[in-house]
């Protein structure tokens, strides 16, 4: 399930990253054997960035990493080989997604598409920031839905 919790200032990631504790705990009291699949290491990083930038929820997201966390890049990096330098998620979307991306396509896409965003808020141009918002979700949303992709993909091998 996609659940975008957005943030614009350090307040409001406080707010998100509660948000987002507190959405996994709910959901592991439901379904403890939960697991969240990410693609490489910045989910646990920024996870752990957080909780020391707000000085909250350190022991939750150990328990997370450790726990719920579930990184298919080791994964992949041990069991495909490709024609490509990278092991990006994007280099291995053609292998189980019909179609490519379109629109923010990838990471520095999102940052350009982000600044785009603020430059239009600032302005008070609240139809285009929401819009190129909506476009960030949007990517973002995709990487779900291809993380899980990959992962369906994978135990199908």
């Amino acid at each position: 399930m996609f659940h975008p919790l957005t943030a614009h200032d350090r307040e409001q990631e406080r707010k998100a990253f509660t948000d987002f504790i507190e959405l996994v705990a709910a959901r592991r009291k439901t379904r403890p054997e939960m697991h969240i699949y990410h693609y490489a290491h910045y989910e646990k990083n920024a996870l752990t960035q957080l909780a020391a930038r707000h000085g909250i929820f350190a022991d939750e997201v150990e328990e997370l990493n450790a726990e719920v966390l579930v990184d298919l890049r080791p994964v992949v990096s041990r069991a495909i080989r490709i024609s490509e330098k990278s092991l990006s998620i994007k280099k291995l979307e053609p292998l189980y997604r019909p179609a490519a991306r379109e629109g923010v396509a990838t990471a520095v896409d999102s940052i350009t598409a982000y600044s785009a965003y603020a430059d239009a808020a600032a302005a008070g141009d609240t139809a285009a920031a929401e819009e190129v918002l909506g476009s960030i979700l949007a990517y973002n949303l995709d990487d779900c839905e291809s993380t899980l992709q990959l992962r369906d993909w994978l135990l199908s091998l």
